[in-house]
């Protein structure tokens, strides 16, 4: 029996898992990881204080707009005029305009997609802020920077690992695991052990898929974003069905 291994949110599984609805595969929902608000430090809250004199805005997941939108919202109840808004990508995008903010995003979601959209040219001289979770990729900071632009970061909220027990993880079945980043993989491989190492990885990036594989994942097909839509496709092909 074929598994499908869902490793982000509740809500972000049941999204996708209500796309798949093909006979003889069964749904496994498992977030590897939880989003938690960081609290502000002196240092943050006054990068949220001089909000107006950023140029541009930056949201790299949805995650992001949800922690950091509430952040923000307290010490700006109107937004200053100038600002531009950006999303990492289409669901980013929607997130922003859940809340009434419009935001350009590119059709691909990622941070090098991102970089290449026409306005994010020449634009030396203006301040921007990257509001994301605690650590991750320096792609956008940096590819920002290289164009003249002064980056902050706004850091609003944390990834936790979740822990299960090997048990709660199939052995033995063919499982299809929907990965998406690069502590989740780890993650999976700490907690399922060698057993993991025989799943068959989907994940949105060619840096995690070189990842997944150095870490010795025989079988990791790249999707071209991380939105559901690209994900089902590659997972239509590896089952051959249409989800």
């Amino acid at each position: 029996m074929t598994q499908i291994l869902l490793t982000r949110s509740d809500a972000q599984n049941a999204a996708i898992g209500a796309r798949i609805e093909a006979q003889d595969i069964h749904l496994l929902s498992r977030p590897l990881l939880r989003s938690e608000a960081l609290p502000l430090d002196q240092a943050q809250k006054n990068r949220v204080l001089v909000l107006d004199q950023y140029d541009d805005v930056f949201f790299i997941s949805k995650n992001a707009v949800r922690f950091g939108v509430e952040l923000l919202e307290a010490y700006w109840p109107q937004w200053p005029n100038h600002l531009r808004w950006f999303a990492v990508g289409r669901a980013t995008a929607q997130a922003l305009q859940d809340v009434g903010i419009s935001a350009i995003y590119p059709e691909r979601a990622s941070s090098e997609d991102l970089l290449a959209l026409k306005p994010l040219q020449r634009i030396s001289n203006r301040a921007s802020l990257i509001v994301r979770g605690q650590g991750g990729r320096e792609t956008l900071k940096e590819g920002l920077q290289a164009r003249g632009v002064k980056v902050d970061y706004l850091e609003a909220y944390q990834r936790v690992v979740v822990e299960y027990p090997p048990a709660d993880f199939p052995d033995g079945d063919r499982v299809v695991a929907l990965l998406y980043s690069g502590e989740a993989i780890a993650h999976l491989q700490q907690t399922v052990g060698p057993a993991a190492l025989r799943y068959e990885l989907i994940v949105p990036s060619e840096r995690l898929q070189i990842m997944a594989k150095e870490m010795g994942f025989a079988k990791v097909e790249l999707a071209n974003s991380q939105e559901d839509d690209a994900m089902l496709e590659v997972l239509n092909k590896l089952l051959g069905q249409n989800l």
